[in-house]
Formats: structure tokens, sequence, C-alpha cells
């Protein structure tokens, strides 16, 4: 039996699984082959993680697993450019100078590579291509930056728009939320000419700043009516009205640190959004843990956590992490001592006996609890002394 079996077949009973296991458990291998079935049963795929680099990683899986002619990574420009361009008019700029070369418009055959400068060296611009491929493929790999930006996360929802049967898969889940915090600062003189237009709350929180030198920056205002703050709203900042369309006001406040007001807001708003519109969504993490799982239930969907060690037993005994010496090791019997022995013999121990005499070395385990696992059998460490990092 597979582990993808198991999640997969949740996923058909349940709209919204959260999956919890700890670091180099192989999500993301998970969410690819996840994408893969749902792709194979008449689907489409939105995976979200969390940077460049973990994009690239996800679309080297696809590769690998010989999925990546279906497979569009949706990149911001300056991600893709092999110059950085920030927008199209400096993209424009490097064509014009011939500092960039690209030349073609159309892709002769499908895409194989997950490397933006194969593309480039093609004559290709890695960014427009993948952009055009985002509305044609049924995967489309991006990262968290779109859950924060208003108009980035408008180009997904297009996206998904156009889709019949949706799947979301949220990688790096517990590091969405600091991704979605927005803010502005309002300096004294724009709530003063916010007042002057009628608009109340301008009115109340000049009240309460007025004297007020705080010895850090505090919350002065929370809890308020969006209506009341668009009352008036013809001087406001236009960058206030976007963040309070795109956020709402549910975990938005007033902060004031002596010199500037600032309105700050965090908000799960595009993640329920986006799950809601999709037929399905699998979430990944590394530190949700069984009573932090409440969190599933601001979506109005059947939801199911489920934690690496409650899987059941068959799926467990059956889990490879990594092979050495043509021996599989499994969730089950990977801290084994006959297991560790292996470790030890054949991979760790070889290679710091043939390390350069001179120098650091590293060496980097699946996890925490293996490291724990490794070094408690092998102590001292067969180095002869270790720094141990958690």
């Amino acid at each position: 039996m597979d582990i993808t079996d198991y999640v997969y077949s949740i996923l058909r009973e349940r709209d919204v699984v959260l999956l919890n296991a700890y670091p180099g458990f192989g999500k993301s291998r998970i969410a690819v082959a996840i994408a893969k079935r749902w792709v194979d049963d008449g689907g489409q795929v939105l995976i979200i993680t969390r940077s460049r680099a973990e994009a690239l990683q996800l679309c080297e899986f696809t590769r690998q697993v010989g999925i990546r002619d279906r497979v569009s990574l949706f990149l911001g420009r300056e991600l893709m450019c092999p110059f950085n361009a920030h927008n199209s008019k400096q993209c424009l700029l490097y064509r014009l100078s011939g500092k960039c070369r690209v030349s073609k418009t159309e892709v002769a055959q499908p895409i194989v590579t997950c490397n933006p400068l194969d593309l480039f060296n093609y004559g290709l611009c890695p960014y427009e291509v993948n952009e055009a491929l985002a509305y044609q493929l049924p995967i489309v790999i991006s990262t968290h930056a779109y859950l924060s930006s208003p108009e980035l996360y408008g180009r997904i929802m297009d996206i998904v728009n156009t889709w019949n049967k949706p799947l979301v898969i949220i990688d790096e889940f517990h590091n969405v939320a600091a991704g979605l915090e927005e803010s502005i600062s309002i300096s004294i003189d724009e709530l003063r000419q916010w007042a002057s237009h009628g608009n109340d709350i301008a009115s109340k929180l000049l009240d309460r700043v007025s004297n007020y030198i705080p010895q850090r920056e505090v919350v002065v205002l929370r809890k308020f009516d969006i209506d009341d703050l668009l009352k008036g709203s013809e001087s406001i900042n236009d960058k206030v009205i976007e963040i309070l369309t795109h956020f709402g006001n549910d975990l938005c406040a007033f902060t004031y640190d002596g010199k500037l007001v600032r309105l700050r807001c965090l908000s799960l708003k595009p993640i329920h959004d986006l799950i809601m519109k999709s037929q399905k969504a699998l979430l990944l993490t590394a530190s949700i843990s069984k009573r932090f799982s409440y969190i599933m239930s601001i979506y109005s969907k059947s939801s199911y956590y489920m934690a690496v060690d409650s899987l059941p037993r068959e799926y467990q005994e059956n889990l490879i992490i990594f092979s050495i010496v043509d021996i599989e090791f499994t969730h089950r019997n990977r801290l084994l001592r006959e297991y560790l022995d292996i470790v030890n013999r054949g991979g760790i121990k070889v290679f710091i006996e043939s390390s350069p005499p001179i120098g650091g070395l590293a060496v980097f385990f699946p996890s925490i609890e293996y490291l724990n696992s490794y070094v408690n059998q092998y102590a001292p460490p067969v180095w002869g002394g270790a720094d141990l990092y958690s």
C-alpha cells in the first residue's frame, strides 16, 4: 500500500484534509503524487508553496513522475526573469537595449525543464511562457505571495474560476498566516484631512492619539465598521480601501507609535475564499498539532486532521523514508537499533572518515527525532563531538 492511496482515499471522502508530518517526511512528494492522481481523474490542481526555491523543487518532482509537461510555474516576473525585471516596462527596456535576447513567442514542444534559464537560452521569456500556460495546463504551481497581494490573488482566482474540478494544495500551511499581514502608514495630517471630509473613524483616531506618546507601537482602535471608514472617503488613500476590500476587517486594527498611525490587517479570508471555490483542499504542515486543528473550522466543509503517527499500521509499515545499501527504511523501522547500525556503517561513518581533515562538517538528518535517536545510540558521536541544533 502507498501513503498516496490513503491520503487520496480520505480526500475523496472529506473536502478539506490537513496532513501534519515532520520536516523530511515527504509531504511535497505526496502533494505531487496527489496532483497526478487528481489530474488523471479529470481535475485541475493549484499547488501553493512558500518560495520560488520550493516551487522549483515541486516542479522537479513533477518531472520525476512524468507530468512536467502538464505543469505551469505561476511565479512573479522578477522571480522568473534572468535579469530580475520588476515589471513589463523594465522588461521592455532590457529587450530594446539588447540585454534580453528573447526572440520567440511560441513554444514548439512541451516544456520538460524546471530551469527558467533553459527557456531563456531557447529564446523564450520564462515568465511569459509560464503565464500563458497557466491558463492552458491542469497543474499550476505558485507561492504564498499570491495569497497576500490583492492583485496577484486576483490572477490566481481568474485561473481557478475557469476550472471545473479544482483541487488546491497548500504546502507549508503553517507559514501562510505570516505572509497574510498587510499594513500601511497614515500621517496625522492625512487623518486631519479625512476628518475634515466627515470621516468619523479619522476623528476618533485623532482623539485617541492627541497628546499621547506611547513607548512602543500600540493598538488604538479595533472592531470598527468598514462603512464608517468609507464615509467621507474621497480623500482616503486608495491603498487603505484596497487592503480592506481584500482582507475585510475581521483582524484589522489601527496602531500608533507616537509618530504615525498604521492600519494593520491579518486575515484568512483569501485562503477561505480559495478553499470554498475549490472542490477539495489538501493542507500540508509540519507544526499544526491536533489541538490547533480547529483552524479548519473556518471552512464550512467537511474536514479531516491526519497526523503521521496516527496513520493506520499498514501504511506506516510500508512508508519508505529513504534507502541505504539497498535497504529500505520505513516509518516504523527507521529508529530500530539494527537499522541505525546500517546508517552508521554504510552512511554517516563512511562520510565522516572520508571528509577533509580541515574545516567543519555538517550532517543533516530527516528530523530532530531521528537525530536524537542516532546520537543517543552512538554517544559520544563517532566523530568525537557535535553541536546539535533543534
